[in-house]
Protein backbone atom coordinates (compact mmCIF):
# COMPACT_ATOMS: atom_id res chain seq x y z
CA UNK A 1 0.00 0.00 0.00
CA UNK A 2 1.43 3.32 -1.03
CA UNK A 3 1.79 6.02 1.51
CA UNK A 4 -0.80 8.70 1.18
CA UNK A 5 0.63 12.13 0.50
CA UNK A 6 -0.23 14.62 3.16
CA UNK A 7 -2.88 17.03 1.96
CA UNK A 8 -1.08 20.09 3.31
CA UNK A 9 2.34 19.49 1.70
CA UNK A 10 1.99 22.42 -0.77
CA UNK A 11 1.18 24.68 2.19
CA UNK A 12 4.26 23.45 4.03
CA UNK A 13 6.44 24.29 1.04
CA UNK A 14 4.67 27.58 0.29
CA UNK A 15 4.72 28.93 3.86
CA UNK A 16 8.49 29.72 4.08
CA UNK A 17 8.29 31.54 0.73
CA UNK A 18 5.31 33.56 1.93
CA UNK A 19 7.14 34.42 5.13
CA UNK A 20 10.21 35.38 3.14
CA UNK A 21 8.13 37.54 0.80
CA UNK A 22 6.46 39.25 3.76
CA UNK A 23 9.82 39.91 5.40
CA UNK A 24 11.25 41.23 2.12
CA UNK A 25 8.26 43.52 1.68
CA UNK A 26 8.64 44.83 5.23
CA UNK A 27 12.39 45.32 4.68
CA UNK A 28 11.77 47.28 1.46
CA UNK A 29 9.19 49.45 3.22
CA UNK A 30 11.59 50.16 6.09
CA UNK A 31 14.42 50.89 3.67
CA UNK A 32 12.21 53.39 1.81
CA UNK A 33 11.19 54.97 5.12
CA UNK A 34 14.85 55.29 6.16
CA UNK A 35 15.67 56.93 2.83
CA UNK A 36 12.77 59.37 3.26
CA UNK A 37 13.93 60.22 6.77
CA UNK A 38 17.51 60.80 5.56
CA UNK A 39 16.22 63.12 2.82
CA UNK A 40 14.09 65.00 5.37
CA UNK A 41 17.11 65.38 7.66
CA UNK A 42 19.25 66.73 4.80
CA UNK A 43 16.51 69.20 3.81
CA UNK A 44 16.14 70.31 7.44
CA UNK A 45 19.92 70.78 7.74
CA UNK A 46 19.90 72.92 4.59
CA UNK A 47 17.05 75.04 5.96
CA UNK A 48 18.86 75.48 9.29
CA UNK A 49 22.04 76.54 7.47
CA UNK A 50 20.06 79.09 5.46
CA UNK A 51 18.50 80.51 8.63
CA UNK A 52 21.89 80.65 10.36
CA UNK A 53 23.44 82.42 7.37
CA UNK A 54 20.60 84.92 7.23
CA UNK A 55 20.88 85.57 10.95
CA UNK A 56 24.65 86.00 10.65
CA UNK A 57 24.62 88.36 7.67
CA UNK A 58 21.23 90.12 7.85
CA UNK A 59 20.87 90.85 11.57
CA UNK A 60 23.01 92.81 13.99
CA UNK A 61 24.08 91.62 17.45
CA UNK A 62 20.75 92.73 18.93
CA UNK A 63 18.84 90.61 16.41
CA UNK A 64 17.56 93.58 14.44
CA UNK A 65 17.45 93.09 10.68
CA UNK A 66 19.95 95.43 9.04
CA UNK A 67 19.54 94.15 5.47
CA UNK A 68 16.55 93.36 3.33
CA UNK A 69 15.65 89.71 2.89
CA UNK A 70 16.20 88.14 -0.51
CA UNK A 71 12.48 88.28 -1.29
CA UNK A 72 12.25 91.94 -0.20
CA UNK A 73 15.28 92.82 -2.31
CA UNK A 74 13.84 90.97 -5.30
CA UNK A 75 10.53 92.80 -4.88
CA UNK A 76 12.36 96.15 -4.73
CA UNK A 77 14.34 95.36 -7.88
CA UNK A 78 11.22 94.26 -9.78
CA UNK A 79 9.35 97.38 -8.74
CA UNK A 80 12.21 99.62 -9.81
CA UNK A 81 12.69 97.88 -13.14
CA UNK A 82 8.96 98.08 -13.84
CA UNK A 83 8.93 101.79 -13.01
CA UNK A 84 12.25 102.53 -14.71
CA UNK A 85 12.99 99.99 -17.50
CA UNK A 86 16.26 101.73 -18.37
CA UNK A 87 17.64 100.66 -14.98
CA UNK A 88 17.97 97.06 -16.13
CA UNK A 89 21.28 97.77 -17.88
CA UNK A 90 22.52 99.65 -14.81
CA UNK A 91 21.54 96.74 -12.59
CA UNK A 92 23.29 94.24 -14.84
CA UNK A 93 26.39 96.42 -14.89
CA UNK A 94 26.36 96.76 -11.11
CA UNK A 95 25.91 93.00 -10.67
CA UNK A 96 28.79 92.28 -13.05
CA UNK A 97 30.98 94.77 -11.17
CA UNK A 98 30.04 93.18 -7.83
CA UNK A 99 30.79 89.73 -9.26
CA UNK A 100 34.23 90.90 -10.38
CA UNK A 101 34.92 92.42 -6.96
CA UNK A 102 33.90 89.21 -5.22
CA UNK A 103 36.01 87.09 -7.56
CA UNK A 104 39.01 89.33 -6.88
CA UNK A 105 38.41 89.05 -3.14
CA UNK A 106 38.21 85.27 -3.35
CA UNK A 107 41.41 85.11 -5.41
CA UNK A 108 43.16 87.37 -2.90
CA UNK A 109 41.97 85.25 0.04
CA UNK A 110 43.06 82.05 -1.70
CA UNK A 111 46.49 83.56 -2.32
CA UNK A 112 46.80 84.57 1.35
CA UNK A 113 45.71 81.11 2.41
CA UNK A 114 48.32 79.43 0.20
CA UNK A 115 51.02 81.79 1.50
CA UNK A 116 50.12 81.11 5.13
CA UNK A 117 49.80 77.33 4.73
CA UNK A 118 52.92 75.28 5.35
CA UNK A 119 54.18 73.47 2.26
CA UNK A 120 53.14 69.84 2.02
CA UNK A 121 55.86 67.27 1.61
CA UNK A 122 55.57 64.58 -1.04
CA UNK A 123 56.58 61.08 -0.05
Amino acid sequence: MAEAEPQNEPDVVREPYQQLAAIRHEYDALEKLAEDVQNDVKESQREVEEIEMENKWCHDEAGIRNRASASQEAERIITQTNNYPDLIQDIIGNLNQKKSELQATVADQEKKLKESSPPTESL
